[in-house]
């Protein structure tokens, strides 16, 4: 199960690298276009494969675990206003609504992700595997 945890990290590490490049110099409108695209679809993918995958143990492992519980919670909060926030930015720039791309508005999208990135690699990521090795012992 580390094996899903590796590829859940290297998929956080593709997203932060796709919208860094937005911030790039020189970077033209298509290029920008194109890499909102495939941000978009790297962050829906992604959270679809936790859904299905590591959220439902976190889940069943908070259920005796009220540190844990709460640490879901949170999470669940902070995921639903970063999903939020990103389907904004990402409609309002595909769907042409500005013409300029805000510099800030991505910036601040990479912040919140990277924020979420954090909490889930330094506090959810060991609890999954503290809770798969306690079940297969």
């Amino acid at each position: 199960m580390s094996g899903l945890i590796d590829e859940l990290k290297k998929e956080h590490s593709e997203i932060l690298a796709v919208l860094s490049e937005l911030m790039g110099k020189g970077i033209t409108l298509d290029d920008m276009e194109n890499n909102l695209l495939l941000a978009k679809d790297l962050i829906l993918n992604h959270l679809q494969k936790e859904d299905k995958t590591i959220y439902p143990i976190l889940k069943e492992a908070a259920k005796n675990n009220d540190e844990l519980q709460a640490k879901l919670e949170r999470f669940e909060k902070d995921r639903k206003k970063v999903t939020q926030f990103s389907l904004k930015l990402f409609h309002k720039y595909l769907q042409k609504e500005e013409k300029i791309y805000k510099a800030l508005d991505i910036e601040k999208l990479i912040i919140i992700i990277r924020k979420r990135i954090e909490f889930e690699e330094n506090d959810l990521f060991p609890e999954y595997k503290k809770y798969i090795n306690k079940e297969k012992k």
